[in-house]
């Protein structure tokens, strides 16, 4: 199964229950999470992308990365995570 992940989303509820994955924190919050997302996957064995935001905070990004057992994408700085997921959607062979 293929699962896609806005990042920052998660964030965002994450944080409810874990003070680390505070979005303020910037790439501390984002490595965590990563970090849990690819234990999610070693232990699942899905695939999964996680989309994050590439506008001010990760312009300095790469595009796409792979690691820890999912792909991470950072959107266009003109754009958006939302956009991208759309994208990838309307092109996924099982959406």
């Amino acid at each position: 199964m293929d699962i896609f992940v806005d990042g920052h989303n998660l964030m965002f509820f994450a944080e409810r229950m874990d003070p680390r994955y505070a979005v303020e924190r910037g790439e501390p919050a984002r490595d965590a999470l990563l970090g849990l997302l690819s234990r999610y996957v070693a232990v699942k064995g899905d695939k999964m992308v996680c989309f994050f935001d590439g506008g001010r905070a990760g312009g300095h990004l790469p595009r796409q990365a792979f690691g820890r057992g999912l792909q991470i994408i950072y959107s266009d700085p003109k754009s958006d995570a939302d956009t991208e997921i759309k994208q990838k959607i309307a092109t996924h062979d099982r959406p």
